[in-house]
């Protein structure tokens, strides 16, 4: 009996540290790929966007001028911006899912932890060939992260108030 009480208990702790591996995962992943796109050179990250924006332009067949794919590809890069940190406030909320944190502490804590990533990516983009540190991608990031952080908190205390 004792032998299959413990073996029981090691299963539970395999189970547990198996749900918080999978829960810390994708934040792991989304601030590596947040790294590595802040790694990329200005010639390479502007390719990439550029391709984009001329795939849509080819796709939808629409008649624009170069002042108006200059737009296009300035708002592709803010809206990648502010995607990409939503991912950000998305992910860090499920791993702290994993910790016994009161709310309001968590909200406050994944935003500061959010804001202080997005101004340590433009940091180390100030060191990237051809790259800068800019203020509005700071707050274009920080904007993301918070309303995927919030949007999370919304959804989980509406969920609450339909199980009661």
């Amino acid at each position: 009996m004792v032998i299959n009480m413990k073996k029981l208990e090691n299963k539970r702790n395999i189970r547990r540290r198996s749900v918080i591996f999978i829960k810390w995962l994708p934040l792991i992943v989304v601030l590596a790929m947040i790294f590595s796109f802040s790694a990329a050179t200005a010639d390479e990250s502007s390719e990439e966007s550029n391709a984009l924006v001329t795939a849509f332009v080819e796709i939808t067949a629409l008649k624009v001028d170069e002042k108006t794919l200059s737009i296009m590809n300035d708002v592709t890069r803010e809206i990648a911006h502010f995607t990409e940190y939503l991912i950000l406030g998305l992910t860090s909320w499920l791993a702290f899912t994993t910790l016994s944190i009161k709310v309001k502490i968590k909200v406050i804590f994944l935003s500061t932890f959010c804001v202080l990533y997005a101004i340590s990516d433009e940091i180390h983009q100030y060191f990237v060939p051809g790259r800068s540190c800019q203020l509005q991608d700071i707050i274009v990031d920080s904007a993301g992260a918070i309303t995927g952080i919030f949007l999370v908190f919304w959804l989980s205390r509406r969920n609450l108030r339909t199980k009661k």
